[in-house]
């Protein structure tokens, strides 16, 4: 097995078209498998929000002081009202938020990016990854 990275793939931006920067830049057979991190899939479905979008409500605060008590460090109660958004279940809400997608996904933090992003933005998980990695149709264009 071999595991290559795809060369000088630039910022994704939403509206890319992710399929044709990775078949311009990698010859790919038809046995081959593509992995394509959700960050980008993300970017391309223009899923990055500012946090100001997630104006915090009671529970949000609640959970977000709850938080910073246990961290020592103020905690955004506007991402914890992102994260709640964002989930159809909450199944911890300390010392991390742990939480179900509506798509069935357990993660931390509804799967919510904050480091692939500039400064107050968040990047959300692709709304429908199933139907987003169709959409894609690399094998197409191999």
């Amino acid at each position: 097995m071999n595991v290559t990275a795809v060369p000088d793939i630039p910022e994704v931006r939403a509206g890319d078209d992710l399929a044709g920067m990775i078949t311009e830049r990698v010859d790919l057979r038809p046995d081959d498998i593509v992995c394509v991190a959700s960050t980008v899939v993300s970017k391309a479905e223009g899923r990055a929000y500012d946090l100001d979008d997630f104006p915090a409500g009671p529970r949000a605060t609640e959970i977000a002081n709850r938080l910073g008590d246990l961290a020592g460090e103020e905690k955004d109660p506007r991402f914890a009202q992102a994260v709640l958004e964002e989930s159809t279940d909450l199944l911890m809400d300390a010392p991390f938020l742990l939480t179900e997608t509506r798509f069935g996904h357990v993660c931390v933090n509804a799967g919510i990016d904050r480091s692939n992003v500039p400064d107050n933005d968040i990047l959300l998980l692709p709304k429908r990854p199933s139907e987003s990695l169709s959409l894609i149709h690399i094998s197409e264009r191999a």
